[in-house]
């Protein structure tokens, strides 16, 4: 496992995809390691795949960008990149050049260490050497440059950037991923386990968002509530958050990659993702019916759990990566207004990343007021994006919040 520094803890917190190259202790003491923050979605492609490019690219005329090129589409391959601008990046390159030897670590969107393995990387090619050592370390407080970086991943993908301005390295398949798993006693005193080797990928969607909410409030997150009907017992929902000023259903929905035999490309993806969303949406809106009801809920152990119904509740569906849903116009503001009209709530269309956006957006509200709790700061703000959501073509929108002082 590896810890992350302070400041790449921080970095990897704030933004929703990144690598960094840097040097770590290991057992035979100072090594080079790649640091690969993604979503869990990108993250199992890398796990299956067991390979990828190197892509480095400059940037202006002494700026560096390198990155790792993952083919889960045939056409738009994804690229997780980060503009060089640290001492200990330039280090780790420089030992690479000497020894090829990497360690990776893979993070997901909980900033969970959830694998590792091992692969060569050369770096000691002429060219590609003498790119590296041309470049001057960016400055983190410049913005300016990372409008340029998507261009020049297209040009390079085209073919048009030489040797001395781009380079594609092919690397040999990872050895082995090996699976490190992590667990979380939530508030409720019981056993969360983040594994992405786990065979219930469903599950595991559900466990993220049980560990980006569940300190919201004392109380806690209640996975799996169970609604008791006259002549059965049924789940309400995945996850369920309540306190005085209103109630929070959400419902995950997500994409078996790791089990099936044959990679999916994206669009095989965007597909099925739209038929679990008018699943799901359809499953809350029975949900919240039940709500209103005043059926007694309970845990899944069979605790009784107090649950605010008299106002609209916010009703949302979770899905694996909401750019999956970037050309989905049919889920955009008129789906939005209309799914709340039918739910007697606020609907709400996110992913793992959005979530935690959201969920560090009531954390850092709360901080500033002195009788908001975080719980009263997420009901805040999902307003606020919902706002924008009822305006929006599509569900595939970020929200990022900004203080004045």
């Amino acid at each position: 496992m590896h810890l992350l520094s302070a400041r790449n803890r921080s970095e990897f917190l704030a933004v929703p995809q990144l690598v960094r190259f840097t040097l770590a202790q290991g057992k035979d003491g100072s090594e080079a390691v790649l640091l690969i923050k993604s979503s869990t979605l990108t993250l199992k492609y890398l796990l299956r795949l067991k390979r990828f490019c190197l892509v480095v690219l400059r940037i202006g005329e002494k700026w560096l960008v390198y990155g790792i090129q993952i083919d889960d589409d045939p056409e738009h391959p994804v690229v997780l990149w980060s503009l060089l601008e640290y001492d200990d990046e330039v280090d780790a390159m420089r030992a690479l050049m000497a020894h090829p030897k990497c360690v990776l670590f893979l993070f997901n969107e909980l900033v969970a260490n959830v694998a590792w393995g091992e692969v060569d990387i050369d770096l000691s090619d002429e060219p590609l050497r003498a790119l590296i050592e041309s470049a001057t370390l960016h400055p983190t407080d410049d913005m300016d440059a990372l409008g340029e970086v998507s261009q020049r991943i297209e040009a390079l993908h085209r073919g048009e950037l030489t040797p001395t301005d781009g380079h594609v390295l092919i690397l040999p398949d990872v050895r082995a991923w090996h699976p490190i798993t992590s667990h979380y006693i939530t508030n409720r005193a019981s056993r969360s386990l983040i594994s992405i080797f786990e065979t219930d990928e469903g599950a595991q969607q559900e466990e993220i968002a049980l560990w980006l909410t569940d300190n919201l409030q004392p109380t806690g997150a209640v996975k799996n509530p169970q609604v008791h009907e006259l002549n059965k017992v049924r789940e309400l929902s995945d996850l369920l958050l309540s306190h005085e000023y209103g109630t929070f259903l959400i419902e995950s929905k997500t994409l078996s990659v790791l089990a099936r035999e044959a990679l999916p490309n994206r669009a095989k993806l965007s597909r099925d993702v739209i038929k679990r969303l008018r699943k799901a949406t359809s499953q809350l809106v029975g949900g919240v019916k039940n709500l209103r009801r005043g059926l007694r809920i309970t845990d899944a152990e069979g605790r009784e759990v107090e649950v605010e119904r008299t106002k609209p509740p916010h009703v949302i569906v979770l899905v694996p990566d909401l750019t999956l849903l970037s050309e989905a116009t049919e889920f955009g503001g008129d789906f939005i207004r209309e799914s709340s009209k039918k739910s007697g709530g606020v609907f709400h269309i996110l992913d793992p990343k959005e979530l935690l956006r959201i969920v560090q957006a009531a954390e850092m509200i709360s901080a500033r007021g002195e009788t908001t709790t975080p719980i009263m700061a997420f009901d805040f703000y999902l307003m606020e994006r919902f706002k924008r959501a009822v305006t929006s073509n599509t569900p595939n929108f970020g929200v990022l919040i900004r203080f004045e002082d």
